[in-house]
């Protein structure tokens, strides 16, 4: 390397050779002016992983020995230039074989024969390079641990003084770090906890370690619920407090909503065992209606009012439907619904839920043809679709329903269409909410119809934004048509009800006794035997007594001393073909599913009409025996 002229003594060459390699340690002598080794050591040619001659009359930049680390290099000559000398220098040496070395390099100019030589000096480095990185990899694991942590981290002197915190400790209280600082611990505790956390920093020096909850009164006046723990340890030989702060506020929030869900748990297990009551009476209601409309004359004065008798059974049936839907004790059932005939049902209800500023509108198509949908749905989408013109923010509107039929693949199906002429939508949007699946879900939150949408996708039923009278768009809703069987049709018509008699041997299990009778009565009234028992022994004495066969039981699911379906199992014990019909006004999962499946049982849900079960027996009865 080049560097000063100033010279320091008249060594010879030779001398300097010798002395280089004579020393223990790793050395070398450079020429200053062609940057040339002059001479090498075992222990510098070692420390390279060569031999001396593999050095001695090259020069550095043939060797390369600097390639790794030009800075240290630039910084060695600036500083023989100006002090003729280079002390404990860290720095890296590339060996020939490609591996890089460590050392702490010292140099220093000295003059022999008119000549300017560099005497270097190389301590190895290695060992504890690697051990400064891993402190120092240490050092950064520890960094990033602790400010990286999901829960806050303070650290305290053994008397409480916070000496340290973390940054997520910074964030939950919205302070920075030097505000932690000096402070003691207790005062992070809301005003009634701070004794207790006092307590929980002596049992610490005493125990090592406790947990315990509190609350941390935040910087806006809130607080927030949390688990803490304490541990003393040892620091750098000095003994401190460290505590972790974990956030209760996600599992209390948890809890809160176990503790709803139990409770609306316990109200739809209420809801469903008056439900399964209530069903009872309504369905000896109808019966009752269905016996007077058919004993009455057709052209009687009072058949208006049996009708308006089983209207009224009707609707309340609806009423223990939507209830059990709501508590999540039954799914939706699709069933055949005049989509224009919920809308003027709703329609006083529609008038109290939108201001009077907001003109409502109401169209009616004469040939809408029957869905297949819930009707409790149906009534939460078009509450929800007048709830939505409420709130949009304008105080004079207009807000239509109408219906229409349309023909999808074929079939005429019922659709709904709501204009609200609050609400705009781009060409651009009304495109990506009707063919663009990936945007059709922002489109709708944009215009506030997720929840419609989401109840739309629960009924089976398709929308779309259609142009409205040349002044805005609106939102189609189309539902799915009724399909009707081949098994029902055979049964409707002017002769239905006299292909409902029969001639066979029906046993009863039903635990009502006013349904029981009522059942019992429609039964004999169209030429069936009928044996009536209220419970699952009874009806295996009955069984057991009958001389002659029994074509079918009809059986509720549900009563005391037995199930409908283990009764079904005994009986079929002895005789493996018995049709079942399966009763019940209960419509939980867990009561359905242990249901035997198969042509030869059927299953009917209260309230239900004489004539509705009147078909079921006669199709049960009627099919191929599986």
């Amino acid at each position: 390397m080049a560097g000063s002229d100033g010279t320091t003594s008249e060594t010879p060459a030779l001398s300097l050779r010798d002395l280089t390699r004579a020393s223990p340690f790793p050395c070398a002598v450079l020429h200053q002016s062609t940057e040339t080794y002059a001479a090498v050591n075992e222990a510098f040619a070692a420390l390279m992983g060569g031999e001396a001659s593999d050095f001695e009359g090259r020069d550095l930049s043939e060797l390369a020995i600097w390639r790794d680390d030009p800075a240290i290099q630039a910084q060695i000559f600036e500083k023989l230039k100006r002090d003729g000398a280079v002390n404990q220098l860290d720095a890296r040496l590339r060996r020939p074989d490609g591996s890089v070395c460590h050392v702490r390099y010292s140099a220093k100019i000295l003059s022999a024969a008119h000549s300017n030589f560099v005497v270097e000096g190389f301590e190895p480095m290695d060992e504890l390079h690697q051990v400064r990185n891993s402190r120092r990899g240490l050092d950064a694991k520890f960094e990033a641990l602790f400010n990286g942590s999901s829960d806050g981290i303070s650290i305290h002197e053994l008397d409480g003084t916070i000496i340290e915190v973390n940054q997520r400790l910074c964030d939950v209280f919205g302070i920075p770090r030097e505000s932690f600082l000096g402070r003691n611990g207790e005062e992070l505790h809301e005003e009634y906890m701070q004794t207790r956390a006092a307590e929980m920093f002596q049992s610490t020096r005493a125990r090592r370690s406790v947990d315990f909850e509190s609350k941390l009164l935040l910087v806006n006046g809130s607080t927030q619920p949390v688990e803490i723990r304490m541990q003393r340890v040892e620091i750098i030989g000095a003994p401190v407090v460290i505590a972790t702060y974990h956030d209760l506020s996600a599992r209390q929030a948890l809890q809160q909503q176990l503790l709803q869900s139990q409770k609306m748990e316990a109200i739809g297990r209420l809801a469903s065992g008056v439900s399964h009551d209530f069903n009872n009476i309504l369905t000896v209601i109808r019966g009752l209606a269905f016996i007077l409309q058919d004993a009455l004359p057709p052209d009687h004065e009072e058949q208006g009012t049996v009708e308006e008798l089983d209207r009224a059974a009707q609707r309340a049936a609806g009423l223990t439907r939507q209830l059990l839907v709501f508590s999540r004790r039954k799914d939706a059932d699709s069933i055949e619904l005049d989509v224009a005939q919920v809308i003027r049902d709703l329609n006083r209800m529609l008038r109290r839920l939108v201001p009077a500023s907001i003109e409502l509108g109401f169209e009616y198509a004469d040939d809408l043809p029957p869905a297949s949908v819930d009707p409790g749905q149906v009534e939460h989408l078009i509450a929800m679709l007048a709830v939505r013109a409420k709130e949009r923010g304008t105080h004079t509107g207009l807000l239509e329903f109408s219906t229409r039929s349309v023909t999808v693949n074929g079939s005429p199906c019922a659709a709904l269409v709501v204009y609200d002429n609050g609400v705009e939508a781009s060409p651009e949007a009304l495109a990506q909410f009707n063919g663009d699946s990936d945007r059709r879900a922002d489109v709708a939150a944009a215009l506030h119809l997720g929840e419609v949408l989401a109840t739309c996708d629960r009924l089976d039923a398709t929308t779309s934004l259609i142009p409205y009278k040349e002044a805005g768009v609106a939102i189609q809703i189309v539902f799915p048509p009724m399909l009707v069987s081949e098994d029902s049709s055979e049964l409707e018509g002017p002769q239905a009800m006299e292909q409902l008699t029969g001639r066979e041997t029906i046993l009863l299990a039903e635990d009502e006794a006013s349904l029981r009778t009522l059942v019992a009565a429609g039964l004999r009234r169209y030429g069936y035997e009928v044996i009536c028992c209220a419970d699952p022994l009874e009806a295996l004495n009955a069984s057991a007594l009958h001389p002659a066969p029994i074509d079918l039981l009809i059986t509720d699911i549900v009563m005391p001393h037995g199930t409908g379906a283990e009764l079904a199992a005994k009986l079929r014990e002895a005789h493996p073909m018995l049709k079942v019909l399966f009763v019940s006004g209960y419509a939980e999962a867990d009561v359905l599913e242990d249901l035997p499946e198969g042509p030869n049982s059927a299953f009917i849900q209260k309230v239900f009409t004489q004539q509705d079960l009147l078909r079921a027996v006669r199709l049960l009865l009627d099919s191929v025996s599986g």
